[in-house]
Protein backbone atom coordinates (compact mmCIF):
# COMPACT_ATOMS: atom_id res chain seq x y z
CA UNK A 1 0.00 0.00 0.00
CA UNK A 2 1.38 3.52 -1.04
CA UNK A 3 0.32 6.48 -0.04
CA UNK A 4 0.87 10.52 -0.63
CA UNK A 5 -0.79 13.64 -1.34
CA UNK A 6 -4.52 12.42 -0.47
CA UNK A 7 -3.74 9.52 -3.49
CA UNK A 8 -4.03 5.62 -2.30
CA UNK A 9 -2.56 2.67 -4.14
CA UNK A 10 -3.17 -0.73 -2.60
CA UNK A 11 -2.28 -4.16 -4.06
CA UNK A 12 -2.63 -7.20 -3.27
CA UNK A 13 -2.78 -11.48 -4.00
CA UNK A 14 -5.23 -13.40 -1.98
CA UNK A 15 -5.16 -17.54 -2.00
CA UNK A 16 -8.40 -19.03 -2.32
CA UNK A 17 -7.42 -22.58 -2.31
CA UNK A 18 -3.99 -23.84 -2.61
CA UNK A 19 -3.49 -27.78 -4.09
CA UNK A 20 -6.66 -29.41 -2.89
CA UNK A 21 -6.39 -31.68 -5.42
CA UNK A 22 -3.06 -31.98 -7.09
CA UNK A 23 -2.91 -32.54 -10.95
CA UNK A 24 0.03 -34.48 -11.80
CA UNK A 25 3.67 -33.36 -13.24
CA UNK A 26 1.96 -29.56 -11.76
CA UNK A 27 0.97 -28.92 -8.59
CA UNK A 28 0.35 -25.54 -8.55
CA UNK A 29 -1.92 -25.42 -11.89
CA UNK A 30 -4.94 -25.93 -9.93
CA UNK A 31 -4.48 -23.17 -7.19
CA UNK A 32 -7.01 -20.63 -7.24
CA UNK A 33 -6.29 -16.94 -6.43
CA UNK A 34 -7.85 -13.06 -6.53
CA UNK A 35 -5.26 -10.40 -7.69
CA UNK A 36 -6.20 -7.04 -6.72
CA UNK A 37 -5.60 -3.22 -7.20
CA UNK A 38 -7.02 -0.08 -6.82
CA UNK A 39 -6.70 3.66 -6.30
CA UNK A 40 -8.14 5.85 -4.54
CA UNK A 41 -7.75 9.61 -3.76
CA UNK A 42 -9.94 12.29 -1.89
CA UNK A 43 -9.76 16.18 -2.33
CA UNK A 44 -11.32 18.79 -0.30
CA UNK A 45 -13.77 20.85 -2.07
CA UNK A 46 -14.72 23.56 0.25
CA UNK A 47 -14.26 23.44 4.60
CA UNK A 48 -17.52 21.21 4.50
CA UNK A 49 -17.15 19.27 1.69
CA UNK A 50 -15.12 16.14 0.79
CA UNK A 51 -14.55 14.14 -2.30
CA UNK A 52 -13.42 10.46 -2.71
CA UNK A 53 -13.07 8.70 -5.74
CA UNK A 54 -11.63 4.91 -5.87
CA UNK A 55 -11.16 2.54 -8.95
CA UNK A 56 -10.48 -1.04 -8.43
CA UNK A 57 -9.65 -4.36 -10.71
CA UNK A 58 -9.95 -7.66 -9.01
CA UNK A 59 -9.24 -10.56 -11.28
CA UNK A 60 -9.78 -14.32 -9.83
CA UNK A 61 -7.66 -17.02 -11.67
CA UNK A 62 -8.36 -20.79 -11.64
CA UNK A 63 -12.14 -20.66 -10.64
CA UNK A 64 -13.77 -21.17 -14.27
CA UNK A 65 -15.06 -24.96 -14.80
CA UNK A 66 -13.61 -26.95 -17.03
CA UNK A 67 -15.50 -29.49 -19.00
CA UNK A 68 -14.50 -32.96 -18.51
CA UNK A 69 -12.54 -34.78 -21.31
CA UNK A 70 -14.64 -38.15 -21.13
CA UNK A 71 -17.16 -39.50 -19.78
CA UNK A 72 -15.97 -40.77 -16.25
CA UNK A 73 -13.26 -38.31 -15.89
CA UNK A 74 -12.93 -36.68 -12.78
CA UNK A 75 -9.76 -34.32 -13.36
CA UNK A 76 -11.83 -31.79 -13.88
CA UNK A 77 -13.78 -31.33 -10.52
CA UNK A 78 -11.58 -29.37 -8.44
CA UNK A 79 -12.54 -26.64 -10.55
CA UNK A 80 -15.79 -26.33 -9.23
CA UNK A 81 -16.40 -23.78 -6.67
CA UNK A 82 -15.99 -24.77 -3.00
CA UNK A 83 -18.84 -22.29 -1.93
CA UNK A 84 -21.79 -20.91 -3.92
CA UNK A 85 -24.85 -18.75 -2.68
CA UNK A 86 -27.29 -18.49 -5.77
CA UNK A 87 -27.17 -16.61 -9.08
CA UNK A 88 -23.79 -17.17 -10.64
CA UNK A 89 -24.05 -18.75 -14.25
CA UNK A 90 -23.30 -22.21 -13.52
CA UNK A 91 -22.15 -25.09 -16.11
CA UNK A 92 -22.42 -29.06 -15.77
CA UNK A 93 -18.44 -30.11 -15.54
CA UNK A 94 -18.92 -34.32 -16.26
CA UNK A 95 -19.25 -35.09 -20.27
CA UNK A 96 -22.48 -36.27 -19.96
CA UNK A 97 -25.34 -34.51 -17.95
CA UNK A 98 -26.62 -37.21 -16.62
CA UNK A 99 -23.52 -38.71 -15.00
CA UNK A 100 -23.58 -39.11 -11.61
CA UNK A 101 -22.44 -37.49 -9.42
CA UNK A 102 -23.47 -34.33 -11.25
CA UNK A 103 -20.91 -31.74 -10.52
CA UNK A 104 -21.21 -27.78 -11.21
CA UNK A 105 -18.87 -25.55 -12.00
CA UNK A 106 -18.70 -21.27 -12.65
CA UNK A 107 -20.01 -21.10 -16.20
CA UNK A 108 -17.56 -17.66 -16.92
CA UNK A 109 -14.39 -15.87 -15.81
CA UNK A 110 -14.55 -13.19 -12.96
CA UNK A 111 -12.56 -10.00 -13.80
CA UNK A 112 -14.22 -6.88 -12.48
CA UNK A 113 -14.07 -3.03 -12.66
CA UNK A 114 -15.24 -1.20 -9.44
CA UNK A 115 -15.86 2.64 -9.47
CA UNK A 116 -16.91 4.28 -6.91
CA UNK A 117 -17.30 8.00 -6.06
CA UNK A 118 -18.42 9.66 -2.42
CA UNK A 119 -19.51 13.33 -1.18
CA UNK A 120 -19.20 14.18 2.51
CA UNK A 121 -21.07 17.15 3.58
CA UNK A 122 -20.31 18.59 7.24
CA UNK A 123 -22.53 21.97 6.76
CA UNK A 124 -24.85 21.01 9.22
CA UNK A 125 -22.47 19.96 12.25
CA UNK A 126 -22.14 18.58 14.39
CA UNK A 127 -24.28 16.40 11.73
CA UNK A 128 -22.99 15.25 8.21
CA UNK A 129 -24.33 13.51 4.78
CA UNK A 130 -23.16 11.29 3.20
CA UNK A 131 -23.23 10.20 -0.39
CA UNK A 132 -21.99 7.16 -2.37
CA UNK A 133 -22.35 5.87 -6.14
CA UNK A 134 -20.43 2.39 -7.08
CA UNK A 135 -20.57 0.66 -10.35
CA UNK A 136 -19.11 -2.73 -11.40
CA UNK A 137 -18.81 -4.54 -14.74
CA UNK A 138 -17.24 -8.19 -14.78
CA UNK A 139 -14.78 -7.31 -17.74
CA UNK A 140 -14.65 -11.48 -17.94
CA UNK A 141 -18.15 -12.58 -18.62
CA UNK A 142 -18.59 -12.76 -22.23
CA UNK A 143 -22.47 -13.71 -23.75
CA UNK A 144 -21.52 -15.00 -27.17
CA UNK A 145 -19.32 -17.82 -24.71
CA UNK A 146 -22.62 -18.77 -22.88
CA UNK A 147 -24.82 -18.63 -25.72
CA UNK A 148 -22.56 -21.07 -27.50
CA UNK A 149 -22.95 -23.70 -24.89
CA UNK A 150 -26.17 -23.15 -23.64
CA UNK A 151 -26.44 -26.89 -23.76
CA UNK A 152 -23.89 -27.23 -20.48
CA UNK A 153 -26.01 -24.05 -19.25
CA UNK A 154 -27.68 -24.93 -15.93
CA UNK A 155 -31.19 -23.22 -16.66
CA UNK A 156 -29.84 -21.28 -19.41
CA UNK A 157 -33.48 -21.52 -20.84
CA UNK A 158 -34.63 -18.29 -19.04
CA UNK A 159 -31.46 -16.59 -19.83
CA UNK A 160 -31.18 -12.90 -20.92
CA UNK A 161 -27.35 -12.77 -21.63
CA UNK A 162 -26.79 -9.18 -22.60
CA UNK A 163 -28.17 -8.42 -18.44
CA UNK A 164 -25.35 -10.51 -16.44
CA UNK A 165 -22.37 -8.73 -16.13
CA UNK A 166 -23.54 -5.41 -14.20
CA UNK A 167 -24.38 -3.61 -11.19
CA UNK A 168 -24.60 -0.02 -9.60
CA UNK A 169 -25.16 0.83 -5.59
CA UNK A 170 -26.73 4.59 -4.70
CA UNK A 171 -26.74 5.15 -0.79
CA UNK A 172 -27.78 8.30 1.29
CA UNK A 173 -26.74 8.31 4.80
CA UNK A 174 -27.21 11.28 7.59
CA UNK A 175 -27.03 11.67 11.10
CA UNK A 176 -24.02 12.04 13.30
CA UNK A 177 -20.92 10.34 12.05
CA UNK A 178 -20.23 7.81 14.89
CA UNK A 179 -23.40 6.47 16.59
CA UNK A 180 -21.29 6.70 20.12
CA UNK A 181 -23.27 8.23 22.85
CA UNK A 182 -27.17 8.48 24.19
CA UNK A 183 -29.65 9.87 21.91
CA UNK A 184 -26.59 9.72 18.62
CA UNK A 185 -28.39 8.45 15.61
CA UNK A 186 -27.94 7.82 11.95
CA UNK A 187 -30.70 6.89 9.02
CA UNK A 188 -30.14 6.32 5.66
CA UNK A 189 -30.52 4.20 2.62
CA UNK A 190 -29.44 3.02 -0.19
CA UNK A 191 -30.68 1.11 -3.66
CA UNK A 192 -28.66 -1.80 -5.12
CA UNK A 193 -28.88 -3.52 -9.00
CA UNK A 194 -26.71 -6.16 -9.12
CA UNK A 195 -26.71 -8.87 -12.48
CA UNK A 196 -26.31 -12.48 -12.00
CA UNK A 197 -22.60 -12.42 -13.28
CA UNK A 198 -21.64 -9.13 -12.00
CA UNK A 199 -19.43 -10.43 -9.11
CA UNK A 200 -18.65 -13.73 -7.37
CA UNK A 201 -22.41 -14.72 -5.74
CA UNK A 202 -20.03 -16.73 -3.26
CA UNK A 203 -18.98 -13.17 -1.86
CA UNK A 204 -22.35 -10.86 -2.41
CA UNK A 205 -24.26 -9.54 0.49
CA UNK A 206 -26.22 -12.27 2.34
CA UNK A 207 -28.92 -10.04 3.70
CA UNK A 208 -29.98 -8.60 -0.05
CA UNK A 209 -32.44 -11.36 -1.29
CA UNK A 210 -30.89 -13.99 1.10
CA UNK A 211 -28.04 -13.65 -0.45
CA UNK A 212 -26.19 -14.11 -4.14
CA UNK A 213 -26.88 -12.31 -7.14
CA UNK A 214 -29.64 -11.29 -9.35
CA UNK A 215 -31.70 -8.57 -7.41
CA UNK A 216 -32.60 -5.39 -7.48
CA UNK A 217 -33.95 -3.58 -4.42
CA UNK A 218 -33.67 -0.90 -1.28
CA UNK A 219 -32.84 -1.03 1.89
CA UNK A 220 -33.47 1.42 4.64
CA UNK A 221 -31.26 1.89 7.72
CA UNK A 222 -31.59 3.70 11.07
CA UNK A 223 -28.82 3.85 14.05
CA UNK A 224 -29.72 4.92 17.91
CA UNK A 225 -27.03 5.36 20.58
CA UNK A 226 -28.20 4.28 23.78
CA UNK A 227 -25.11 4.52 25.86
CA UNK A 228 -21.61 5.87 25.13
CA UNK A 229 -20.61 1.88 23.86
CA UNK A 230 -24.01 0.65 22.54
CA UNK A 231 -26.74 1.17 20.22
CA UNK A 232 -29.50 0.05 18.65
CA UNK A 233 -29.97 -0.59 14.70
CA UNK A 234 -33.22 -1.63 12.79
CA UNK A 235 -32.57 -2.34 8.69
CA UNK A 236 -35.21 -4.04 6.26
CA UNK A 237 -34.51 -5.23 2.77
CA UNK A 238 -36.98 -5.28 -0.29
CA UNK A 239 -35.46 -6.98 -3.25
CA UNK A 240 -36.86 -8.96 -6.09
CA UNK A 241 -35.19 -11.22 -9.01
CA UNK A 242 -33.98 -9.66 -12.20
CA UNK A 243 -34.36 -12.57 -14.74
CA UNK A 244 -34.83 -16.31 -14.32
CA UNK A 245 -37.51 -17.32 -11.61
CA UNK A 246 -39.49 -14.51 -10.02
CA UNK A 247 -38.85 -14.45 -6.72
CA UNK A 248 -39.20 -11.44 -3.89
CA UNK A 249 -37.63 -10.95 -0.68
CA UNK A 250 -38.23 -8.79 2.78
CA UNK A 251 -36.19 -9.13 5.48
CA UNK A 252 -36.41 -6.79 8.56
CA UNK A 253 -32.75 -7.25 11.18
CA UNK A 254 -32.98 -5.75 14.65
CA UNK A 255 -29.87 -5.33 16.15
CA UNK A 256 -28.33 -4.41 19.51
CA UNK A 257 -24.60 -4.12 19.91
CA UNK A 258 -22.44 -3.15 23.03
CA UNK A 259 -18.59 -2.69 23.33
CA UNK A 260 -16.90 -3.67 26.62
Amino acid sequence: ELRTNGWQATFGVFPLSLGETPVPGDDDSNDKWMIGAQLAMDRRLTENTMLMLSGAYYAYNNIRGELAAFEGDTSTFWTAPGFVQKGNSMMFLTENVSDSPIVFGLATDYKMLNLVGALNFTHFAPYEVDLTAAYVNNLGYDANDLRNNADRIFYSASYDYDRRNQGYELSMYGGHPEVEGFMTWRVGGRYVYLEADATLDAYANSNFQLGGTNYKGWQIDAMLGLTQSSFARIRYFSTKEITEVPMGVDVLLLDFQTNF
